[in-house]
């Protein structure tokens, strides 16, 4: 059990208990589950591989850093204001970390209502913008958090989908001033000092950390060495098959290797693992794919 502190505002137990007695109904409980399952780690993995490999690289791959920041500031804003979920009694799964600012809102607004901006299509943004919001509207319908932790949570998704938005149209790219050395060791630090101050209980930084870091070493070698959009439906469709089966090995086939180790190696395992989920995802598959396709 964690420590925490009660909710943020007096109202937050009451609004769960008046959303569990008057909203949930049995019909709508599975459709709320069914879009809090995007916001998990698997649904977010599959969405960014695919809008990096089969859609537009760049806005794909600026997606998945407005994503890790957003992340970064969300273990730093829970750790610091230590809010308690709210009671276990509403609760339709079971979560170990602190409430405020929602997670699933933060990601959930930010990647659903990044890519509604980029793609601008009259079909498929309103459905991406719907479903954005309802990644959000279903935690405090599934009694994992207050009305408060949605609405900051949401905030800042917008927040940084849009500094993520200026970042790419002006195509900054602050740390390519150094050597890939230079930035290696920057972000190493960065990583460091972070996992050193923030208040992370469930550990949840360290996969964060290992995503990031291989999924920005390998846009970096991807850009130099590979360099490889498919333009046509069939090789999209094959890169999508192959890497989707390598996301499934590093992320489900090592989980089951992890499952035979002790907590604190298993805990410690998480750093590679996600670093080659990440890596994979960004150079990995398309090397695979342009490398087929050569033959």
């Amino acid at each position: 059990m964690i420590d925490c502190q009660p909710s943020l505002f007096a109202w937050g137990n009451t609004s769960i208990a008046w959303i569990a007695e008057h909203l949930r109904h049995a019909w709508l409980s599975p459709i709320m589950l069914f879009f809090s399952g995007f916001g998990k780690v698997g649904s977010v993995l599959f969405t960014i591989a695919i809008a990096y490999w089969c859609w537009h690289k760049r806005h794909g791959k600026y997606l998945c850093y407005g994503m890790f920041a957003a992340l970064f500031v969300n273990l730093w804003l829970k750790g610091l204001v230590k809010e308690c979920r709210p009671p276990s009694t509403f609760w339709m799964e079971e979560v170990h970390s602190y409430s405020f600012p929602s997670g699933h809102a933060q990601i959930g607004i930010l990647l659903w209502w990044g890519l509604a901006y980029y793609v601008r299509s009259r079909t498929l943004s309103p459905l991406f913008l719907f479903i954005g919001l309802m990644i959000a509207l279903a935690r405090p319908y599934m009694g994992v958090h207050y009305p408060q932790d949605i609405i900051a949570g949401g905030l800042l998704g917008i927040i940084i989908i849009g500094i993520t938005i200026w970042f790419e149209k002006k195509q900054i790219q602050p740390l390519k001033l150094l050597p890939l050395w230079g930035q290696s060791l920057l972000l190493i630090a960065f990583f460091a000092l972070f996992q050193m101050l923030v208040n992370d209980p469930e550990q949840f930084a360290i996969p964060t950390i290992g995503a990031c870091f291989g999924f920005w070493l390998g846009c970096q070698l991807e850009e130099k060495y590979v360099n490889y959009t498919p333009t046509e439906w069939l090789p999209r469709m094959k890169l999508l098959l192959i890497g989707s089966i390598g996301i499934l090995l590093f992320w489900k086939g090592i989980n089951l290797g992890r499952s035979y180790l002790s907590s604190d190696l298993s805990l410690l395992m998480k750093y590679p693992q996600y670093a080659l989920l990440g890596f994979w995802i960004s150079y990995g598959a398309p090397r695979l794919m342009k490398r087929s396709s050569n033959h």
